[in-house]
């Protein structure tokens, strides 16, 4: 599906200029845009009458913050109190790049939309400061976790990680409603669709094996309901089954030319 789906994307892109090749970017247009893909700035370009070709970038720049409560830990005999840990989590990482074909099967505003989203392929990144659970010279030599669960090792500031990673090219089809590039010098458009994900692999890391030396790779490791002993109720394998992420946004376009 992921294959078939940028093929069709590169025969939109590659078979518009040859026929509409007298027509294309004689206009551009820029835009921001917001939804679940977060805050979005895109440049639009039309390539004929029916196609219109848009390329951007968008991130989600906020995070969640909150204190957990993961029970005791038992390190050499020795328990550890694993409560009131803070953790902070965000989605997307450091953001994604964009190219969007928009198709026009009539002379209205509804389209069709083809396109890439290109990324580090970090849905939700998230940490956990350990920092006063572990004396300084445990950290990255000492890995820590909840009884019967999976054991978390730290960086050298004391920050456990923990990422849930898709596709980093993760190919987009949908629906809108609109004209970025139009007559009109302010536009409105909507967005409707789905990135194919691949479904979402959560993972650690194991900073045992390098020593914090970063001239040696960091293993990861892979966090399943069942490695959690389905304390989760399931939820981590649920969510990971799902191989599209929704996409909904609302952009906002000024003509420049």
């Amino acid at each position: 599906m992921k294959k078939l789906l940028v093929l069709l994307l590169a025969a939109a892109t590659l078979s518009a200029p040859r026929a509409f090749g007298q027509d294309m970017f004689n206009h551009m247009s820029l835009g921001v845009s917001l939804g679940l893909d977060g805050v979005g700035l895109e440049a639009a370009a039309p390539m004929g009458d029916h196609f219109q070709l848009r390329a951007g970038y968008s991130l989600l720049p906020f995070s969640y913050k909150k204190e957990f409560d993961f029970g005791n830990a038992n390190l050499g005999g020795t328990t550890r109190n694993l409560n009131d840990i803070p953790m902070t989590a965000g989605l997307w990482g450091p953001g994604n790049a964009k190219v969007l074909v928009d198709i026009y099967p009539g002379d209205g505003p509804f389209r069709f939309t083809a396109g890439l989203y290109v990324g580090t392929g970090k849905f939700v990144t998230a940490q956990a400061d350990l920092s006063k659970v572990l004396a300084r010279d445990e950290y990255g030599t000492l890995g820590i976790g909840p009884e019967g669960g999976p054991t978390f090792t730290t960086d050298k500031n004391g920050i456990a990680y923990v990422n849930g990673k898709v596709w980093s090219a993760m190919p987009y089809v949908g629906i809108g409603f609109g004209h970025a590039v139009a007559d009109d010098l302010c536009t409105v458009t909507f967005d409707l669709g789905v990135a194919f994900t691949g479904g979402a692999k959560v993972e650690s890391y194991n900073y045992l094996k390098n020593t914090l030396d970063p001239s040696k790779p960091v293993d990861t490791i892979a966090i399943t309901s069942k490695t959690l002993q389905n304390k989760d109720n399931g939820w981590i394998d649920k969510i990971g089954g799902i191989p599209v992420f929704p996409m909904m946004k609302l952009g906002v376009f000024f003509k420049l030319f």
